[in-house]
């Protein structure tokens, strides 16, 4: 979504930049370029095939940019990070964006970038009363950054069971559209896992 975000920001300079997901991109370039790919199951062939294939079409029809943005740079692994470089002109600008407390992938932590990492210390997109909660959940310190909004309070209600779960969101959205007058589109449900895993498969 982010990808897709980017590039309407920047649809009047479509032709200067790309915006898309790391094998998303490997793959579109080498069916460009006439590859045949045999896509596979599991993860080898998105790890390391694809990674291998890009950079033997890279020794012969080199792709450079400018300036190269990586977003999640925690979930790489070390053979991205040699296409990446590849792909950067000589002089240009590579930025990496990581949080290591997000690494689900057990990314690599060698980035091949040698200045010291410029650390982002403040909390810049939750309420104050978030940030006070967070605090409480977890052993994450990132004071708010001034002027962010107090917020409403944080509220922790218990469901067991998926039944009970439906009936318990059911009732919060009731509130929140019905009587706090919030538009549905302004909603945002987040779960731990893929929504077909969760109490919510089958429902609209």
């Amino acid at each position: 979504p982010i990808s897709q975000r980017i590039r309407l920001l920047l649809s009047d300079y479509a032709r200067q930049v790309t915006a898309v997901n790391y094998h998303t991109f490997l793959k579109t370039t080498l069916e460009q370029a006439g590859v045949t790919l045999k896509i596979r199951e599991g993860t080898r062939f998105w790890q390391e095939e694809l990674p291998q294939l890009f950079s033997n079409l890279m020794a012969r029809k080199p792709v450079k940019f400018d300036a190269i943005i990586v977003d999640e740079g925690q979930d790489f692994r070390e053979e991205y990070w040699i296409t990446i470089e590849e792909l950067l002109k000589p002089g240009g600008y590579l930025y990496i964006f990581y949080d290591p407390d997000q690494d689900l992938y057990r990314g690599s932590r060698s980035f091949p970038i040698e200045e010291e990492p410029f650390l982002l210390r403040e909390n810049c997109r939750n309420t104050r009363k978030i940030c006070s909660a967070i605090r409480e959940m977890t052993d994450v310190t990132l004071p708010p950054r001034a002027g962010l909004p107090e917020g409403c309070d944080v509220v922790v209600r218990t469901a067991r069971g998926a039944q009970a779960q439906v009936k318990e969101l059911g009732a919060i959205l009731h509130q929140l559209v019905n009587k706090d007058g919030i538009k549905e589109t302004d909603i945002v449900i987040l779960g731990g896992h893929r929504i077909e895993n969760t109490s919510l498969a089958g429902l609209q």
